[in-house]
């Protein structure tokens, strides 16, 4: 079963090669009001009062319009990014 995107709901991911210390800890997408995002989760940390929290960064999905370099690799992943991959020979585990 393919995951299904619904409203205000998300799901992230750990992302394991961070290149830079201030990238988030976990990566990921979710629909808000209906138009699909990026989410971004950095965390635990704790606060003045010794409590564990997380911070969560939500991002518009379109690649980057800017002369940033960032404009190619961003649009090349976003026109390529499939949801449902084909099948290979094997993959039929059912989780």
């Amino acid at each position: 079963m393919a995951y299904e995107e619904k409203d205000n709901h998300g799901v992230v991911t750990k992302k394991e090669n961070k290149e830079k210390d201030w990238h988030a800890d976990y990566s990921g997408r979710g629909m808000v009001n209906g138009e699909l995002k990026w989410i971004d989760l950095t965390g635990p940390k704790i606060n003045k009062n010794g409590e564990e929290y997380f911070s969560v960064k939500i991002r518009e999905r379109k690649p980057w319009s800017g002369g940033s370099g960032k404009e190619k690799y961003n649009k090349s992943y976003l026109d390529s990014y499939d949801p449902d991959p084909p099948q290979k020979e094997g993959d039929n585990i059912p989780f």
